[in-house]
């Protein structure tokens, strides 16, 4: 799956030539800022790892992509949520629904513990952050992940390496003559 490769498009609009990179048509679960942030995740060997932990909201475009990551690695999706609605488990739809669809376990919090329910971080700290076979991925998706290279290496970011890869992606789009699209009509 290449994220990276997000089609370009020409336009004119109010006297105006532009070209637009449709990072919204890369995939239908990763796309915009997702791709670029699970990209590191999703290309690199998660040896040792059978879940993948999570927080935000119910209907949060990372649930979504969080849930296609897991699917797509062999893992389990754990994604803590503050609270969710009680009509969202009786008409699962949006984020939620797709992410059900995909295996993701979304717990409730304040299901679980009332209305003094701890923060979706805090309570990953103390249930998972020194469990080796988890990966927590903090809410938004920006962390810092070990490069390929070796497991002693300094940590990099997820955000800077799909960053790095949408900058490469983009000069190769502007080193590359423009072709004209014509269409014609026929009579």
């Amino acid at each position: 799956m290449k994220l990276n490769d997000s089609p370009v498009t020409e336009h004119h609009f109010q006297g105006h030539h532009f070209f637009l990179k449709r990072d919204d048509l890369l995939h239908g679960h990763f796309n915009g800022n997702k791709a670029r942030k699970f990209m590191a995740t999703l290309e690199q060997p998660l040896e040792g790892k059978t879940r993948l932990i999570g927080w935000g909201s119910a209907q949060a475009n990372s649930l979504t992509s969080l849930a296609a990551l897991a699917k797509i690695k062999g893992l389990k999706l754990s994604y803590y949520v503050a609270h969710k609605p009680a009509w969202l488990d009786e008409k699962p739809m949006g984020n939620y629904r797709t992410a059900l669809e995909l295996g993701a376990e979304v717990v409730s919090l304040r299901d679980m513990f009332g209305e003094k329910a701890p923060h979706p971080s805090a309570f990953i700290a103390q249930q998972h952050e020194n469990d080796s076979e988890c990966l927590v991925i903090p809410e938004g998706g920006i962390f810092k992940m070990p490069s390929k290279e070796s497991a002693n290496s300094p940590m990099r970011s997820s955000l800077g390496q799909g960053l790095k890869k949408v900058a490469i992606s983009k000069l190769r789009c502007h080193q590359e003559p423009v072709q004209p699209r014509f269409t014609s009509a026929s009579s």
